[in-house]
């Protein structure tokens, strides 16, 4: 008997152990999560456009994933701290609250509310709202990066040569289907998969994946992923995009 009380507070002690750490580590990814792998436009402003941020091979999302697992593990834990400690639990519960029918409806009343916040969020639809919240952020950021130029004065000549040799280098393109799409306005993520971006933008996801030797094992991995993994850009990838539409309008 005082060898199992002996094994059973050894127990105890490294499950609580183990449940700081866990706790720890939960607070640590989420820290990483909110301020140092940054989204969007925050990451936009501060490191400049076509960056994908990551630590240890693995960018935001995934490490939410991470934060994830240690969340459900965190929960098992208390489970089993709980079923290890029941009688103390119990018993105190007991001197705290005299009535049986009180312990019963606290006890329902903490049961659902863990059902709840446990099991609710999965049953929850979410609200499907335009995104252009972060497009104004996008702007504000080009326009804080991109300093005001001065107008140049109508009377001055140098200044009405430099704008005859800008119309002569950037023509007009209105009306001309060869720069309907330029590689810098297609809209593509990092979190985006290779499949999402053939399908947005109509072309043969085999075709695109060819154009840097990706594997069709590797269609539904993210573009920030995949950057990493085969040694291309945004830009490039954009830039295959745009090359595939233009074939396939031909």
């Amino acid at each position: 008997m005082a060898n199992w009380i002996k094994s059973k507070s050894k127990l105890n002690l490294l499950i609580d152990a183990v449940m700081f750490v866990a706790l720890a580590l939960m607070a640590g990814l989420g820290f990483l999560i909110k301020w140092v792998l940054v989204p969007g436009f925050v990451r936009n402003e501060k490191y400049g456009s076509d960056v994908e941020l990551g630590f240890l091979g693995l960018d935001r999302h995934e490490w939410g994933s991470v934060h994830l697992w240690v969340s459900i593990s965190f929960l098992v834990l208390i489970l089993l701290h709980i079923v290890l400690h029941w009688q103390m639990i119990d018993c105190i519960f007991r001197k705290m609250v005299s009535g049986k029918a009180a312990r019963l409806v606290i006890a329902v009343v903490i049961g659902l509310l863990v059902l709840f916040f446990a099991v609710g969020p999965l049953l929850i639809s979410p609200d499907v709202v335009p995104n252009t919240v972060s497009h104004e952020h996008h702007k504000k950021g080009i326009q804080k990066k991109v300093p005001a130029s001065t107008p140049p004065n109508p009377g001055d000549a140098i200044s009405q040569e430099q704008e005859r040799d800008t119309k002569k280098v950037f023509p007009e393109q209105k009306g001309n289907p060869e720069h309907e799409d330029h590689a810098h306005d297609l809209d593509i993520a990092g979190y985006m998969t290779l499949a999402e971006v053939a399908a947005k933008y109509e072309i043969p996801v085999s075709m695109l994946a060819g154009e840097f030797n990706i594997s069709p094992a590797s269609y539904d991995e993210n573009v920030g992923r995949l950057k990493r993994q085969y040694g291309f850009s945004m830009d490039e990838l954009k830039e295959a995009v745009v090359d595939l539409k233009s074939k396939k309008i031909k």
